[in-house]
């Protein structure tokens, strides 16, 4: 069984918790919102201890909080105030297919930049806080920045798909997961279509608790079409001078 605890940076009782988690061995993975202001080195410190036990990615925010990028540069990723949109109003728009994946694009490399200066290293998975890296046009910008890596170094992107009749049988919150999982499968695929290594189903990779099964677990999950080329991007993400 996988046990990933999202949301690290959300507070310092929350980080409390997922600290001692992963020192107990009782999580596998942590995701981290890289993109909150409260998510700073001194924060991040305990975690960096113990990232030999555990695979720590990055937590995308698209939601409630004020953008990395300029206002003037995410327009439709915003409300009024300057601050991401909240869940609803992030949705209706998406809905109405208002959301630009340029913008969604240049606020996930930013988040990626902030995580590799917060940790020093690059993020073992990408996911996003509410599963809104799922939406159609974030999706869509996630996978726009993914791809600027060669294929071989490109980053592993969770999706949530969990077909509507095993969420159904599970009988937990089935109406939600089943919700979640349209995007998903939608997300699956588009990650599928672009040579973006990403799991069979929601949360069903493998996190070993070694350094060496980790890496070596990394490449042999990666899903990735056989008919896929690597290209010829650079590895580093893309920049601000879009």
């Amino acid at each position: 069984m996988i046990v990933c605890a999202d949301d690290y940076g959300w507070s310092e009782d929350v980080n409390a918790a997922i600290v001692d988690l992963a020192a107990r061995g009782r999580i596998s993975a942590v995701s981290v919102m890289a993109a909150l202001p409260e998510c700073t080195r001194e924060a991040v410190a305990p975690l960096r201890t113990l990232a030999d036990h555990v695979d720590v990615g990055l937590h995308l925010v698209f939601t409630d909080v004020l953008p990395l990028a300029a206002r003037e540069e995410v327009p439709t990723l915003l409300n009024t105030d300057g601050r991401l949109l909240s869940f609803g109003s992030l949705l209706r728009r998406v809905l109405r297919r208002g959301i630009q994946a340029r913008q969604a694009e240049l606020e996930t490399a930013l988040q990626y930049a902030r995580f590799v200066e917060l940790f020093g290293t690059d993020p073992r998975f990408v996911d996003g806080h509410l599963h809104t890296h799922q939406f159609p046009g974030i999706a869509e910008g996630v996978v726009a920045w993914a791809t600027h890596f060669p294929g071989g170094q490109r980053p592993f992107v969770r999706n949530a798909h969990v077909p509507w009749s095993k969420a159904w049988r599970q009988g937990v919150a089935p109406f939600k997961n089943m919700f979640i999982g349209l995007y998903g499968r939608r997300n699956e695929a588009l990650l599928e279509r672009s040579g973006i290594p990403t799991n069979w189903q929601a949360c069903s990779r493998d996190f070993p608790n070694t350094a060496t099964s980790r890496s070596s677990t990394w490449k042999s999950i990666r899903k990735v079409p056989s008919h896929h080329k690597a290209s010829n991007f650079s590895n580093k993400p893309p920049q601000r001078s879009w």
